[in-house]
């Protein structure tokens, strides 16, 4: 299965932004792709896969290991 979605926000620290999708069977996740472009500024990204606890997101599940967005490059996949 590949969920495939392309938005575009403009993202700070002061915010967090989520994308619901349904999965009508059970999967291995393995890898997560974030299409992302980095303009400066701070703050911490990670990404949680939860399940829907009616209609909002629930207090279990997983959650990637932190990337600290001063420590990207200013190139794409750098990691300055």
């Amino acid at each position: 299965m590949l969920l495939d979605t392309e938005t575009a926000e403009y993202v700070t620290s002061e915010h967090v932004y989520a994308q619901a999708f349904s999965v009508d069977q059970h999967v291995a996740l393995k890898d997560i792709s974030l299409a992302m472009h980095k303009f400066g500024g701070d703050g911490t990204l990670y990404v949680d896969v939860v399940t829907d606890d009616g209609g909002k997101p629930a207090l279990r599940g997983w959650r990637s290991l932190p990337i600290f967005l001063d420590r990207l490059g200013a190139n794409p996949a750098t990691t300055g």
